[in-house]
C-alpha cells in the first residue's frame, strides 16, 4: 500500500524510495532505549506519519498530533492503536496561521516564527494544549514542531510534571526558545543528551 503524500518531491521524495519507515530510526532507537515502559505514546508535530508508524508497533496506544495532514496519518501508519488529534499544541488554547512549505511538508509552521519566503499558503487552525487532551499513562513524547517547540511545552507542563516521560525533541541551534527549553527541562529533572544534528532525548 503507498500512500505518503501529499508532495513526491524534494524532501518528501524519500519516502518514494521505501524509506519512509527508516526516517529518523537512529535517533528514534537510541531515544526509546530510556523508556522503561511502553504504554501511551506521543507523536506533537506527526506530520504524515513517520513516527507514529514506528510508536504503534512498540506502544500500546499512540496520539498522533498533526494540524495540516492528518487525513494521510490513518493509511499510512496502517494501524489501530491510535488517535488522531487534528490540531496544533501551544502554551494555550488559541487560533493560530499556519505555513505549509512550498516544497514539502516537514517544513511547515506557526507564520509568526518563519522568516521563510519561499513557504507557501497559509491556513488557521485550532490550538490546544497538549494538557487539556487528557492523555493519561504517558511515557514518551516526540516534539518536532519547527521552532515551537518552547510553546508546545508549556502546555505539556501538567503532563509532563505527572508522568515525568521520555522525550525526544528537535531543539535546533538557531531556536529562540533553545535555552528556555533546556531550562524548563532542566527544572523538571531531565538531563538531556544529543541523539542527532538537531535532536535531543530528555530522560
Amino acid at each position: 500500500m503507498h500512500v505518503f503524500k501529499p508532495s513526491t518531491e524534494g524532501w518528501l521524495g524519500r519516502y518514494e524510495n521505501n524509506t519512509f519507515e527508516n526516517y529518523q530510526l537512529e535517533e528514534y532507537n537510541k531515544a526509546v532505549t530510556y523508556v522503561k515502559n511502553k504504554r501511551i505514546a506521543i507523536d506533537v508535530g506527526a506530520n504524515l506519519g513517520m513516527m507514529s508508524y514506528r510508536m504503534c508497533r512498540e506502544f500500546e496506544h499512540v496520539h498522533s498530533i498533526e494540524p495540516l495532514f492528518a487525513e494521510y496519518i490513518k493509511p499510512n501508519v496502517r494501524a489501530d492503536n491510535i488517535t488522531i488529534h487534528e490540531v496544533a499544541v501551544g502554551e494555550t488554547e488559541k487560533t493560530v496561521s499556519m505555513r505549509v512549505g512550498q516544497h514539502h511538508s516537514g517544513g511547515s509552521n506557526v507564520v509568526e516564527w518563519t522568516s521563510d519566503i519561499t513557504q507557501t499558503y497559509n491556513r488557521n487552525i485550532k490550538c490546544v494544549t497538549i494538557d487539556s487532551l487528557n492523555i493519561e499513562d504517558v511515557d514518551f513524547i516526540k516534539i518536532d514542531v519547527e521552532h515551537y517547540e518552547w510553546f508546545a511545552l508549556q502546555g505539556a507542563n501538567e503532563t509532563i510534571e505527572m508522568y515525568h516521560p521520555i522525550i525526544m525533541m528537535e531543539v535546533k541551534k538557531d531556536n529562540p526558545y533553545r535555552n528556555q527549553i533546556m531550562k524548563f527541562m532542566k527544572v523538571r529533572n531531565y538531563e538531556h543528551e544529543p541523539i542527532g544534528e538537531m535532536d535531543f532525548v530528555f530522560k
